[in-house]
């Protein structure tokens, strides 16, 4: 039959994946900002406390966050399936509820510091589950349409 082609060296890039790249860090950096300085994420405890947590990480399907790893048992978070409410404060007195079932627990180490990051299912029959989809919808949509600013502009 034919000769094989022999690789050149030539490497084809596909715009498509870079571009899905370049949008997922794009999501990640502003869903970073968003939940981390627009809003406060907190978990509320066995004992009804309001304890912070960050947010890793959010989809239509679920979330992970972390807290410190010194910290973990005051969350008191395990496997077993349970539900744990989670308050999304958008405001100094207004907060969205989302109910999480927590699916797996990781010990982690990020620049020198110790976590436990929690990776959670997101109960839907709660009518917040709504307004929780749309917030991440809202993450995916401005993470495809938003420029980087190119200058140094003051804002």
């Amino acid at each position: 039959m034919g000769k094989k082609k022999e690789n050149s060296g030539t490497r084809i890039v596909s715009l498509t994946e870079a571009r899905a790249k370049r949008v997922a860090k794009e999501r990640r950096d502003f869903e970073r900002f968003f939940l981390g300085e627009m809003t406060q994420v907190f978990c509320v405890t066995e004992t009804g406390d309001l304890f912070p947590i960050e947010i890793v990480e959010l989809s239509q399907a679920g979330c992970s966050f972390r807290v410190p790893f010194e910290s973990a048992d005051k969350v008191n978070l395990d496997n077993t399936g349970r539900f744990v409410q989670l308050r999304f404060y958008m405001s100094r007195d207004t907060y969205l509820p989302v109910a999480v079932k927590v699916t797996n627990t990781n010990p982690m180490l990020e620049q020198g510091f110790k976590y436990v990051r929690f990776g959670c299912g997101v109960e839907k029959e709660l009518s917040s589950y709504q307004a929780y989809r749309q917030l991440v919808l809202f993450m995916d949509a401005f993470a495809k349409a938003s420029r980087r600013e190119s200058r140094k502009a003051a804002v």
